[in-house]
């Protein structure tokens, strides 16, 4: 898989050189700060490749969300489940989808994130 970010976000550009990061909110000056966003898909790929994938992309996701917040984590989650559908990996792809579930509240109450 490549790792370069118009592969990730395809619709998102790039931040322009010299640009400063505003907070760890993964914005820099009105675009996304790819680092973080690298980052967050290294974090993600390592949770599903673990013995338990859906606790732990869930737990992976939590921390995500406490640093970066709601809608940078659903993007973030939603990039993956993009890239794992591209890839054909449907079992990936629905613990993906079942933590994205999580996190807009289409799951159980002890579920949600």
């Amino acid at each position: 898989m490549e790792s370069d970010a118009t592969t990730l976000y395809p619709d998102e550009v790039a931040p322009t050189d010299g640009a400063v990061e505003d907070s760890t909110s993964g914005w820099v000056a009105g675009e996304f700060n790819f680092l973080v966003l690298l980052e967050i898909r290294d974090r993600f790929r390592e949770a599903l490749d673990g013995p338990v994938p859906f606790e732990a992309l869930r737990d992976a996701t939590k921390l995500v969300l406490a640093k970066h917040g709601r809608e940078l984590t659903y993007g973030a989650l939603e990039a993956l489940r993009q890239t794992l559908s591209a890839e054909a990996n449907e079992e990936l792809e629905d613990v993906t989808i079942n933590v994205l579930d999580c996190l807009v509240g289409w799951c159980g109450g002890s579920h949600r994130l």
